[in-house]
């Protein structure tokens, strides 16, 4: 389930106050446009006053169909994005994965396992 939260943030540019959205928790097929806003440019919200972009440096819980993992989102923008193509929530070309392919992903992953491990056997 996709939460959010509100957060009080001081703009480091012009020093005022103000409260934005923060998502700690993420489910990857209901907030797709989130997921591609944090591979493209970060979990950025926008101050208040003077409307610069400030980037939020928090760990945020994703649910993908793959599992569930903390993204630390301080992390250097391509470790972000090499993460949520490794878990497959991403694809090569830098969009995200809908719902059904990911779906039939995660079916194809899980076939080719069995067919090893009758090979193994």
């Amino acid at each position: 389930m996709t939460t959010m939260m509100p957060v009080k943030i001081i703009c480091s540019t012009c020093k005022k106050e103000f409260t934005a959205i923060y998502h700690p928790s993420i489910c990857t097929w209901l907030a797709v446009d989130l997921i591609q806003e944090i591979y493209d440019r970060g979990y950025v919200v926008q101050c208040e006053h003077c409307k610069i972009g400030i980037p939020l440096h928090y760990k945020v819980l994703i649910n993908s169909p793959l599992g569930m993992f903390y993204l630390d989102l301080g992390q250097e923008q391509e470790t972000i994005r090499r993460i949520l193509t490794e878990w497959e929530i991403i694809d090569h070309e830098g969009k995200v994965i809908d719902w059904e392919a990911q779906r039939k992903l995660i079916k194809k992953r899980k076939q080719r396992e069995a067919v090893q491990s009758f090979k193994d056997f």
